[in-house]
């Protein structure tokens, strides 16, 4: 009989476990409200040409600054 995978408080994962590797071969692992974001702002530098090193650090770059708004909101 399979077991059910088991989440851990101290699992570094977000909840969607929506796992994304990047150009330099950084791992990510993305909340349900993340990746709608992530995805339009790799497109934005698709469309300007960006190389997928530059893709990769401006996805990076949303991710903390929103990862640090949404930890302000909530006053942590």
């Amino acid at each position: 009989m399979a077991k059910r995978p088991t989440r851990h408080s101290d699992d570094p994962r977000p909840g969607s476990g929506f796992r994304l590797e990047l150009a330099d071969g950084t791992v990510l692992y993305l909340a349900p409200d993340e990746k709608s974001g992530v995805a339009q702002v790799a497109q934005a530098q698709q469309i300007l040409g960006a190389s997928p090193e530059e893709i990769s650090q401006a996805v990076l770059n949303w991710l903390s600054n929103y990862r640090a708004s949404k930890n302000y909101f909530r006053g942590q």
